[in-house]
């Protein structure tokens, strides 16, 4: 389900990058409404959580799972790796969806061409979003997993900072697409994979977020 989640959220995040600029520019609507458009899955998704929300309430045997948990998250060493791994991944992925279109522009792509490269390399990362925890969840450790998209990662960004020619980037955008999926999924698989039950995995996920 790991999988298949983060694979749902790399579609709609890379069908974003390739559509807004188009929205925007190609179509004349303005950023304002290219930005509008991406509320509607939102605001289907929260109804959605608000149906399920209501659901949870109104059946016991889901409340009755709840246990609360004995175990302080900030006292706990392996919760402070999790957590400094899926800060590292989402600052590494923010920075790259805000200034990769403009480092593509640079190397002589448009700015449509720059949010459709941007798109692919999300695409790109797909196949990896889906197979990483598949994998990775049958190994007792996960460290060799970690640092094969790290090395993805550096030759990736190492070649977009020295390189010049276009196979250059394309590999570049290859590379850096399959290390951003596969580091979030990693992420994602780490709050369930490193907690004893339901809940530690709930309170793991919560204390990050904060």
């Amino acid at each position: 389900m790991t999988s298949v989640y983060s694979t749902a959220m790399g579609i709609f995040a890379a069908t974003a990058s390739g559509l807004s600029v188009p929205i925007a520019s190609g179509l004349g609507l303005g950023w304002n409404v290219a930005l509008l458009v991406w509320v509607i899955p939102a605001a289907f998704g929260i109804a959605i959580w608000i149906f399920l929300a209501r659901a949870n309430q109104n059946n016991p045997q889901v409340e009755m799972t709840y246990v609360k948990s004995e175990t302080k998250m900030w006292k706990n060493a392996l919760a402070w790796q999790v957590a400094l791994f899926m800060g590292l991944q989402s600052t590494l992925f923010y920075i790259t969806i805000s200034w990769l279109p403009e480092i593509l522009h640079n190397y002589g792509a448009t700015l449509g061409q720059a949010g459709w490269l941007l798109s692919l390399t999300q695409f790109i990362g797909l196949p990896a979003s889906f197979f990483v925890p598949v994998i990775a969840s049958r190994y007792r450790s996960q460290g060799w997993m970690v640092l094969l998209m790290t090395g993805f990662a550096i030759t990736g960004f190492s070649g977009l900072l020295f390189g010049e020619s276009t196979f250059v980037m394309y590999i570049s955008i290859f590379l850096i697409g399959i290390a951003l999926s596969g580091n979030f999924a990693l992420a994602l698989m780490f709050l369930g994979l490193r907690a004893r039950n339901a809940q530690q995995a709930a309170e793991l996920s919560a204390w990050h977020n904060h």
